[in-house]
């Protein structure tokens, strides 16, 4: 486990080529005063994960020091947002909606936010934990992305993306099922789909209404599912891209060396003049700008 000092020792040593943080929580969402300053002094930190874990591992604990000031929760969750006003993609997925502090838009009215562009969020966080912090980011927010699993219920997340309804670029999801629960919206600014798994067919899911008004251009699509695509499944009967016109670009995600896309998407992307291009790793470092 990295303690505060020792994370405080670390960042002295690199503190000017540190782009991307993760924080590991146990049991609290605390930090010392003196951590928060030696985050700030970060100075190209673009990229802050936060995760929590509500146990000790493997008998570890904090060190209690009644001497050392702590920022808490609420307090905590700002000060380090306040403490990297460069800031890209904030991500905090990795931290259940229990434990995530109750957060007021006016919360973060002193902090300097106007530079986060990307947004992670795992699915289960009810509207009233993030519609705030959504609502704060939406001048300038281009990029949502949800961790999700198939059993999920993504009802919750619906207030959330009708705030961003008209102003999301891209749109990320681990599974298509967050689509259930949003087939109304209309996504009039959206550049970019990302889907990593997809349960049944490409076209049923592209033909969802709520596409008709995305002027979408990227398409991206975790590799591993397109081997079960059939293409004598009647579905691909219908033109796959008919709804994106704005087509440009469709991406094979997390591929292995040598993959190739099945004949029915290369057939489509050359009667649509779309290039395919394929990818090794999962993330998507700037995705806006592939």
């Amino acid at each position: 486990m990295v303690t505060p000092s020792m994370l405080e020792a670390l960042i002295a040593l690199f503190y000017d080529t540190i782009v991307e943080l993760h924080l590991g929580f146990i049991n609290n969402l605390s930090l010392p005063a003196s951590t928060i300053e030696a985050i700030r002094r970060i100075e190209n930190l673009r990229t802050l994960r936060l995760g929590f874990k509500s146990y000790r591992e493997s008998g570890e604990s904090p060190a209690d020091d009644g001497d050392i000031t702590h920022h808490h929760g609420l307090d905590s969750f700002c000060s380090l947002l306040g403490a990297a006003p460069g800031l890209k993609c904030l991500d905090f997925a990795g931290i259940k909606s229990s434990d995530l502090p109750e957060i007021l838009e006016s919360d973060l009215d002193h902090i300097k936010l106007e530079n986060i562009t990307h947004l992670v969020i795992e699915s289960s966080a009810p509207a009233h934990r993030i519609i705030n912090i959504a609502s704060r980011l939406k001048s300038s927010l281009k990029m949502l992305s949800i961790d999700i699993s198939p059993s999920d219920d993504c009802r919750d997340l619906l207030p959330i993306l009708k705030t961003l309804e008209d102003k999301l670029e891209g749109l990320s999801m681990e599974h298509a099922n967050v689509l259930d629960s949003i087939v109304h919206l209309a996504f009039s600014a959206l550049r970019l789909l990302h889907i990593t798994y997809l349960d049944g067919c490409l076209t049923d899911c592209l033909n969802l209404d709520m596409f008709s008004y995305a002027p979408i251009e990227i398409l991206v699509l975790g590799g591993d599912y397109l081997g079960d695509q059939k293409a004598n499944n009647p579905a691909f009967l219908v033109d796959t891209f008919a709804r994106f016109p704005a087509l440009r670009r469709l991406v094979f995600n997390k591929v292995d060396p040598g993959f190739t896309a099945p004949d029915i998407y290369v057939r489509a992307c050359q009667e649509h003049q779309v290039e395919i291009l394929y990818r090794a790793r999962q993330d998507l470092p700037e995705p806006m700008k592939l």
